[in-house]
């Protein structure tokens, strides 16, 4: 006669974990978070860059092997005294530190269009951003567009196209819009991103903020152009007009001083 196997007992059921939900950011007139410690630039504006957490930013490699610097070599102390000495190009984001910095910034939504063509995935992103002072409180939508493929990813990445194209655009929608000249990691090709030299990815000078960029989103987002915006401050006597042809003409400080203007006036 077999004897049957005792039941085992039915496993208990783990205890659900108790969370707290995050209190939501409160934001001020300015649009900025309240308790939020920001760095400012010399004209009144965040610095976007150096609201990034270090976590985020890294040293890139090649850079400190031309200096004879070995990064194991150096202690977390010297690490962030080195980042701080860095230029922009001898440095790296991840894409988390994008996520984070958008996140701060502040926006409504994100969306993204793919398409899908010989091979390759071009993704276009878009985002909403919330309003701030540096928009006149104005809301402002951006995109950009970034594209993965065969020959501008590698190994494992290659696999991964969509996914890629999406980070791409992602982070080239918050740099240029927040100003952020760092190269992110994955706009490197063996890191899921561009090839650089391939790609001639640019550091330089970007239009996505500062008085001027600022002054061009409040303009676009009130139908106003440049002809029009001139006719109304002639109207208010401003001075120095006439020798400005278009935006990049404007001094940072006036375009400040016009930024406040839009705020406390309709334009």
């Amino acid at each position: 006669m077999s004897i049957a196997p005792e039941a085992e007992a039915p496993a208990k059921p783990k205890p659900k974990r108790k969370t707290t939900p995050k209190a939501k950011k409160v934001r001020d007139v300015n649009g900025l978070i309240v308790g939020k410690d920001y760095v400012y630039d010399d004209f009144g504006f965040v610095d976007w860059k150096a609201m990034i957490d270090s976590q985020h930013v890294f040293l890139r490699d090649e850079f400190l092997l031309e200096k004879g610097i070995k990064i194991e070599d150096l202690s977390d102390e010297e690490i962030e005294e080195k980042k701080g000495e860095a230029s922009d190009e001898e440095l790296l984001i991840k894409l988390a530190g994008f996520k984070d910095l958008a996140r701060l910034r502040g926006y409504t939504k994100t969306h993204y269009k793919f398409t899908e063509h010989q091979g390759a995935v071009t993704v276009e992103s878009f985002i909403e951003w919330t309003p701030n002072f540096e928009t006149g409180m104005l809301p402002v939508s951006t995109s950009a567009i970034a594209s993965a493929n065969k020959d501008n990813t590698q190994g494992k990445f290659s696999s991964y196209l969509a996914a890629i194209a999406e980070n791409r655009a992602f982070v080239r929608n918050v740099k240029n819009f927040l100003g952020i000249h760092v190269i992110g990691e994955s706009e490197l090709k063996d890191r899921a991103g561009y090839d650089v030299e391939a790609e001639h990815v640019s550091t330089g000078e970007s239009t996505g903020v500062g008085p001027q960029a600022a002054l061009q989103k409040v303009m676009e987002v009130k139908s106003i152009s440049f002809d029009k915006l001139k006719e109304r401050l002639a109207e208010l006597e401003w001075e120095g007009i006439d020798e400005w042809e278009g935006i990049e003409d404007i001094p940072p400080e006036e375009a400040v001083a016009i930024l406040k203007k839009f705020q406390t006036a309709e334009a």
